[in-house]
């Protein structure tokens, strides 16, 4: 949602320059993790889903062991500017 209104809404409460300022940084923390997971060699080659609001990274996807899975949290929470991680992760050994 992006915060436009008129004068008299209460949108002055939530400047777009903000806004905008807090989407960049999150679309920025997303390429440091998609880095950052590239580099794993648990993790590297597999499609995984990364999701960040509110610097709250969120991951998605299968890989192919609990011990990937875990490397995957780990290696996020180095990054600077991670808030928290949502490992939504599943683990699919076959």
């Amino acid at each position: 949602m992006v915060p436009f209104g008129m004068s008299n809404d209460g949108s002055h409460r939530f400047p777009l320059d903000r806004w905008i300022a807090g989407r960049n940084k999150d679309e920025w923390l997303a390429g440091q993790v998609a880095d950052a997971l590239r580099k794993d060699p648990l993790v590297r080659g597999r499609y995984l889903e990364i999701i960040v609001q509110n610097r709250v990274v969120v991951l998605r996807g299968v890989l192919n062991s609990e011990e990937a899975r875990e490397a995957a949290s780990r290696r996020i929470w180095t990054l600077s500017g991670v808030a928290d991680v949502s490992n939504q992760l599943s683990v699919d050994e076959e």
